[in-house]
């Protein structure tokens, strides 16, 4: 018993020095230099962002670290808005999921001594209009081994639009919304169906007009900033859920 205890003792401790299933870090010899995250936002068009805490700018002192290009005051009247919440790159509706980092000061769950860092924001975001761009990215990113998150607008109530140490794909430009009355899948033997082509980062506001001007409904979230990827995916509910069932 004795032995079988010391020939697993090596076994567990080099499992724990190097998990094989950890993602790169910043404070990974493996993680990119800065002119490799520059090289990325070359052959992607220019779109790539680097993570800026929306509410630094409620933060004296981190000037240098970090450079908010909102005021703190636009950042404190608009912090209960989802809506708002989800026209900025790296933000999120639900808070607690970036570890409550970087609060604005007139949140109720401020904490001065939690400070002022990235958290569980990702260190970088993908802007861009391009699919193509979007494989590049996702490509690079697995390449090296790091963490991909794909935020729409942020509602992601299992906290998925964000991540630590992450790349985050953000899909708020496709936004394309079309009707096609006789569409179906190349070389299907199924007749041809009457449906919306919208993209993923649409949100179910948009999506309702568009469906009431040509006489039809959508089941959608609640809110209308919601958006058509995350909800889809994620099996929302909405006014017509106990109607139509979850979306899926």
């Amino acid at each position: 018993m004795l032995r079988l205890l010391s020939l697993a003792a090596p076994a567990l401790a080099s499992a724990a020095a190097t998990p094989p299933f950890c993602r790169s870090t910043p404070s990974d010899a493996s993680w990119p230099t800065p002119s490799e995250w520059s090289t990325l936002n070359d052959t992607i068009s220019g779109t790539l962002i680097r993570t800026v805490p929306v509410a630094s700018s409620c933060w004296p002192g981190t000037n240098g670290t970090f450079d908010s290009p909102l005021s703190c005051q636009e950042v404190n009247d608009n912090w209960s808005n989802g809506t708002w919440h989800s026209q900025q790159p790296e933000s999120i509706d639900y808070q607690l999921y970036a570890n409550n980092s970087c609060l604005p000061d007139e949140v109720g769950s401020y904490s001065k001594a939690q400070g002022c860092k990235i958290g569980a924001l990702p260190q970088y975001i993908v802007n861009t209009t391009q699919e193509a761009d979007v494989a590049v990215a996702m490509k690079w990113a697995a390449d090296r081994n790091i963490r991909i998150v794909v935020k729409g607008t942020g509602h992601d109530l299992n906290g998925r639009s964000s991540g630590a140490f992450s790349l985050s794909i953000w899909t708020r430009n496709f936004r394309n919304l079309t009707r096609d009355a006789t569409w179906k899948p190349a070389n299907s033997s199924f007749p041809a169906e009457d449906v919306f082509i919208v993209g993923s980062g649409q949100q179910w506001g948009n999506v309702l007009k568009f469906a009431t001007s040509q006489g039809r409904i959508v089941t959608t979230g609640q809110d209308p900033s919601v958006g058509l990827g995350g909800y889809i995916q994620g099996g929302g509910h909405g006014p017509l859920a106990s109607t139509y069932g979850l979306a899926s």
